[in-house]
């Protein structure tokens, strides 16, 4: 087909993977191509996923046939501050004015401050698991427990960190979730055979090629159970289940904080080939192993089979 040499892509912040994928080769065949990204950051409605993802990139010096220009405030900013608008909208005063401005300002003072002080918000709006979503699940008292402990250990996939959470089994067919702790590697297994050793656990499922051998052998040592290796796709299962006790609303939690930021500012990973898929973290400084542990534990949890009674008759 065609090729163009200059490619707009208006209201960037609706600009999916998909389109990208569609639209990208229009500009190849040029001698001097060019793609320019108009947009302002995203809102929380926004479906877009390339204009965020794109900024990081260039500012992070990863995209060096690529520059960035913005106008907006580093931070929350008064909606009626006017030195404020001028910053952040060149063509004020020429294509529109103050009173323009002046009759968008509504009660969302956040949607202002993005959409007309160009914010971009330091969490991220497309969560996979939105924080309405995981608010939904918090409990205010510990629900009544009806299960030994189930254990979920994840090794990070950059083998910095190891993170602990359990899962148990509560009324009405839910399943109570806690994270333990998330630590250095550095700091070696102990803490985790000492709750292993200390707790009623009915069964550790551990994930993470960096540690998993290592914690295998060290609770052969000191005699405990031997833990459930997840394969690939029980992986993928465990994900599965995940979301559908999201969904179904039949995981308790009790709101902690560490466990709220990391689940609330996530997204999904492709795992093979079959839809198959995973979570990783929008930020580097949040370790998605904690959520991953939490996940292995649901997954044990709701994968167990009920005792069954044996019953004598005479």
């Amino acid at each position: 087909g065609e090729g163009m040499d200059l490619m707009i892509i208006d209201e960037a912040q609706e600009y999916t993977d998909d389109q990208e994928s569609s639209l990208k080769y229009v500009v190849t065949s040029s001698q001097n191509p060019q793609t320019i990204l108009l947009g302002t950051p995203p809102t929380a409605v926004s479906a877009g996923t390339v204009f965020p993802k794109f900024r990081k990139a260039v500012l992070n010096g990863d995209k060096p046939d690529n520059g960035w220009a913005e106008w907006g405030v580093d931070e929350q900013t008064d909606v009626h501050d006017v030195e404020a608008w001028y910053l952040t909208n060149p063509s004020l005063g020429s294509i529109f004015t103050e009173r323009s401005i002046r009759d968008e300002i509504g009660p969302d003072t956040d949607d202002f401050n993005i959409q007309r002080l160009g914010l971009w918000i330091s969490y991220n709006q497309k969560s996979a698991i939105t924080a309405e979503e995981w608010g939904r699940l918090a409990v205010k008292r510990l629900p009544k427990l009806t299960s030994k402990l189930y254990v979920g250990i994840k090794y990070g996939n950059d083998g910095a960190n190891v993170a602990m959470s359990i899962a148990v089994k509560s009324t009405k067919n839910r399943v109570f979730i806690e994270a333990i702790d998330c630590r250095s590697v550095r700091g070696g297994n102990q803490w985790i055979l000492n709750f292993l050793k200390s707790a009623s656990v009915e069964k550790v499922v551990v994930d993470g090629a960096s540690g998993q051998g290592l914690l295998e052998r060290e609770m052969k040592d000191v005699r405990l159970k031997a833990p459930i290796l997840p394969t690939v796709k029980e992986i993928i299962h465990a994900n599965a289940d995940w979301e559908q006790g999201i969904f179904q609303e039949t995981i308790q939690h009790k709101g902690q904080p560490s466990l709220v930021q990391v689940v609330t500012n996530c997204e999904k990973r492709t795992i093979g080939s079959s839809g198959g898929f995973g979570y990783k973290s929008q930020f580097d400084d949040m370790d998605i192993a904690l959520m991953d542990s939490c996940i292995l534990a649901h997954w044990a949890c709701v994968e167990a089979k009920p005792v069954r009674k044996q019953k004598i008759w005479y």
